[in-house]
């Protein structure tokens, strides 16, 4: 089976390094756990593993962690159905399961956080010390004992300039400190032999580590080069693992360019690239109302994300934000502003700022969860914005521009995302995993109302038409079409459960 490509840390060998999963590209296309014992040719898919991506064993290799559809999951390597752990909403950063049968992970723009492999709500252990330009702290790794966590911090800006570090933290005390001799490194891994191997630059390398002083004894020494590395949250990550045995698995390769870029998509599945400065990462493109600018992020490698605009009549570059971690943008409906979110007070807030530059960005909303703007109605007087929450996962809110105090409009216990006003105002597009998989979803504005699917066979990212007669979204590499009628007669009776868009007449269809 093949790896797939694009995620990070995508394999993991078992603790005696007898057995080997990692994450193979199913009949569907899609990923999927696969395992494979060290004595066979061949790889067996775990079942209810779709979408899987990061596995990692437990410490008596008799479970496997991963993290799929927004929650950490286990799964009994004897088999089974997989296990929830926790809702985890942001995207993993590495995990570890300790002796004490916890987990330490990473994820999102945070620390380090516990939980129970029993389940439970996970606990902060660590912050960012933004000052110090921390951004998160990822990849952690459990030492012999479960006493001390051996993890990497990211850094974005703050003033500091050097790169990613490793640091040990004291679970105990709660304390931890940066690694002497050791720059410009990732994902540290502690080896029953005594060595501390990480990654960097493309290769990996060892050091005599004292796990008593936990301490660097030795001078570094290069182990392997040619290790496929990819960028990742803007870290690099290499594809590698090992067990505390000493067994290692690898990709070989070289480091994976951190780039792609804006096409345009007619209705015959054609494409047509928009030229921007090649070599770099852009995201979440969005069309100006007029349909002459388009915004979104830029991320040239491992340096902070900003905003930029493109004007497509003169070809011009120009930066919107240059102070870093700002990423989401959107325009307000007349075009003169772009909402975006902004991570200068340590988590993704939202802000506003005059597109002609005019203006310092003004903050809009500053909570304590990452809030990502995602739709304005059309009359510029309601924004739809989702929020990360550690119980009930990515949620849909509403702030109205006159008010300070934002309103829920869905909170469940799944993962509401990506909502889009109608250009009419009156429905709201969402995609939600309440049926184990995205599906894009549509409910009256401001409601009461049912919900009505869209899409059949999964759908994330909608997107109305200008008219509003009809719904886009995507689905894996297809991007897809469904007519919608939002004029609806009045029913009393049982629905039949074709769903939303089969009142249009048409069921959905792909452009590409």
């Amino acid at each position: 089976h093949q790896l797939v490509g694009g995620v990070p840390m995508p394999l993991a060998p078992s603790p005696n390094g007898n057995h080997l999963v990692f994450i193979g590209q199913n009949d569907r296309g899609r990923p999927q756990l696969y395992l494979r014992a060290r004595s066979d040719f061949e790889a067996a898919p775990i079942p209810g593993t779709e979408g899987a991506n990061q596995p990692f064993f437990s410490p008596n290799g008799q479970w496997i962690g991963f993290w799929a559809d927004g929650m950490l999951q286990k799964v009994a390597v004897r088999g089974g159905s997989p296990v929830t752990i926790s809702n985890i909403v942001s995207d993993l950063r590495g995990a570890s399961w300790g002796p004490d049968d916890t987990i330490i992970f990473g994820g999102g723009n945070t620390g380090l956080r516990r939980v129970s492999a029993g389940g439970g709500e996970p606990v902060t252990i660590t912050r960012p010390d933004i000052d110090r330009g921390e951004s998160y702290h990822a990849w952690p790794d459990v030492l012999p004992g479960g006493r001390d966590v051996l993890f990497t911090i990211q850094r974005e800006g703050g003033g500091v300039e050097e790169g990613p570090e490793i640091a040990v933290l004291g679970l105990e005390t709660g304390r931890w400190r940066i690694l002497g001799g050791i720059r410009d490194a990732v994902q540290p891994r502690y080896l029953n032999s005594g060595h501390l191997l990480y990654a960097s630059g493309g290769g990996l390398f060892a050091v005599r580590f004292d796990a008593g002083e936990l301490e660097p004894v030795s001078s570094t020494t290069p182990v392997l080069s040619g290790v496929h590395t990819r960028f990742f949250a803007g870290l690099e990550i290499a594809d590698f693992a090992v067990s505390r045995s000493g067994t290692m698995v690898y990709v070989p390769g070289a480091t994976a360019k951190y780039e792609n870029q804006i096409a345009f998509l007619d209705r015959e599945g054609g494409q047509e690239f928009l030229t921007v400065e090649a070599g770099f990462y852009y995201g979440g493109p969005q069309l100006s109302p007029d349909g002459g600018r388009i915004v979104f992020s830029y991320n040239p490698g491992l340096v902070p994300s900003d905003v930029w605009i493109q004007d497509l009549t003169r070809r011009t570059f120009t930066p919107l934000t240059t102070d870093g971690s700002n990423i989401s943008p959107v325009w307000t409906p007349d075009g003169s502003r772009v909402t975006f979110s902004s991570m200068k007070s340590g988590s993704f807030d939202l802000y506003s700022k005059l597109v002609d530059g005019s203006a310092e960005a003004e903050p809009l909303l500053i909570r304590e969860q990452d809030q990502f703007p995602s739709s304005w109605s059309a009359d510029g007087n309601i924004l739809a914005f989702t929020e990360r929450n550690f119980e009930s996962g990515t949620d849909i809110w509403i702030l109205h521009r006159d008010g300070e105090t934002p309103e829920p409009f869905l909170v469940t216990a799944f993962n509401e995302d990506v909502p889009a006003f109608s250009p009419d105002g009156r429905w709201l597009a969402y995609q939600s995993d309440q049926s184990s998989r995205y599906e894009v979803y549509a409910q009256p504005f401001p409601g009461p109302g049912r919900r009505w699917p869209i899409s059949t066979n999964g759908g994330r990212e909608p997107v109305w038409s200008s008219k509003g007669n009809e719904l886009f979204y995507r689905n894996g590499d297809s991007l897809m079409v469904v007519a919608i009628e939002t004029d609806l007669p009045s029913c009393r009776c049982p629905c039949s459960g074709r769903g939303f868009g089969s009142l249009g007449g048409e069921l959905p269809k792909a452009l590409q």
